[in-house]
């Protein structure tokens, strides 16, 4: 089956921008995304998105959220990791928690054609009074080996884009590339 249409699943749910300490941020799912929606008092969805002048997102490190996102996954449908790898590996498997944050900006396209701020997620307490933001995967003994067609091209996106505001089109166009090869 083609990752392609593993994607759908994004694309088909909501798209919600938070409002937190009178910036809109766009949470992904291993990028705080708990956090904020805890802490916000506003969420916009879909067409409410399109307004907004500039909306901020947080980019984790693609090796480190991929590891996360598996083992969330994993305990999430009470799996063991070992079986999620081999169906991600055999493309029979791609989840939000773990699925490139490249293509949850064209998600986030969708809905919105504005410029974004590409950040790190490093800067998480900037926008959020959350100081512990799931490490308990670190302490796991599971070995999870990032796959290069789910990394590669978030790390492009952190080298051309981080700490950057730039048009989602010009992302899309950037990178489209290299999430079709």
């Amino acid at each position: 089956m083609n990752m392609l249409k593993h994607w759908q699943e994004l694309f088909n749910t909501d798209c919600k921008v938070v409002k937190v300490k009178n910036r809109y941020v766009y949470p992904i799912f291993k990028c705080g995304s708990s956090s904020f929606f805890k802490e916000t008092k506003q969420v916009l969805k879909n067409e409410k998105i399109e307004k907004l002048k500039t909306i901020t997102v947080l980019i984790r490190e693609p090796k480190e959220r991929f590891i996360a996102g598996v083992i969330t996954y994993a305990d999430l449908v009470k799996r063991s990791t070992k079986d999620v790898m081999k169906d991600i590996k055999a493309d029979k498997l791609c989840n939000r928690h773990f699925a490139p944050q490249f293509i949850w900006l064209m998600q986030l396209h969708m809905h919105y054609k504005g410029e974004v701020e590409i950040r790190s997620f490093t800067e998480i307490n900037k926008y959020t009074n959350t100081k512990t933001l799931g490490a308990g995967w670190k302490s796991t003994k599971v070995k999870v080996t990032p796959l290069k067609n789910y990394i590669a091209v978030d790390q492009k996106l952190i080298k051309k884009f981080m700490n950057k505001k730039v048009s989602l089109s010009k992302i899309q166009a950037d990178l489209i590339d290299d999430v079709l090869s």
